[in-house]
């Protein structure tokens, strides 16, 4: 978005990123590495455990050691359990990106702006969960409102505190409407709570947009 900006020419609007921006954690050294590799072998056994209820309370227990969502276990579809689940289980297979732009640290994200020379006042990041940044940020209008927040607590945060600010003619772009059911609950909660009537439309196996017309 910023690169559209930047070739029309508008010095004026703004992109704002909000994130948790919790980068992956450095290597650890080999004596560390050595020591954590049972107990990562025994969490990867633990969810390869065939149980329903099992899974979930494995999940409940897991998804506070992590700070890149909120752990609102209640909201929490079981598609989403099995994903993360899945990847405890087969994390050993998912090597690090090596491409231009990996990352997703708030350093990593801001090198791989400035790399493409993007990175100016007209990009502002907002680090931390959205109930935490949303509700003060310095936003009073929006053209493009494009959520990637996967789960159901940062979807509907989203949703709560930016879509009211989305101009008519403005577009709502949600990444994870098909890929996760508590995201698309959220969603499907919050259009018909507030009357969004506007046609919903499809991406790609996963996206959804619509176009809004009216405040």
């Amino acid at each position: 978005m910023r690169g559209v900006l930047m070739t029309e020419g508008d010095r004026v609007r703004r992109v704002y990123c909000a994130d948790t921006f919790v980068g992956s954690k450095p290597p650890q050294s080999p004596p560390l590495a050595v020591l954590f590799r049972p107990l990562f072998s025994l969490v990867s056994l633990a969810a390869s455990v065939p149980s329903k209820r099992f899974s979930r309370w494995l999940f409940s227990k897991l998804i506070r050691l992590q700070s890149s969502f909120p752990a609102d276990e209640a909201n929490t579809a079981d598609d989403a359990v099995r994903s993360f689940l899945f990847y405890l289980r087969n994390g050993n297979a998912f090597s690090p990106g090596k491409g231009v732009c990996t990352g997703n640290g708030i350093a990593s994200v801001q090198s791989h702006f400035a790399r493409l020379g993007l990175l100016d006042k007209q990009v502002v990041f907002l680090k931390g969960f959205f109930s935490d940044t949303l509700p003060t940020a310095p936003i009073e209008r929006l053209s493009l409102l494009r959520l990637d927040g996967d789960l159901y607590a940062s979807t509907r945060d989203a949703l709560e505190h930016m879509y009211p600010k989305l101009s008519p003619g403005g577009f709502c772009i949600v990444d994870d409407y098909y890929s996760f059911q508590e995201c698309r609950r959220a969603v499907d909660e919050y259009r018909e709570l507030h009357h969004i009537g506007e046609e919903m439309v499809s991406i790609d196996e996963a996206s959804v947009f619509w176009r809004r017309r009216k405040l």
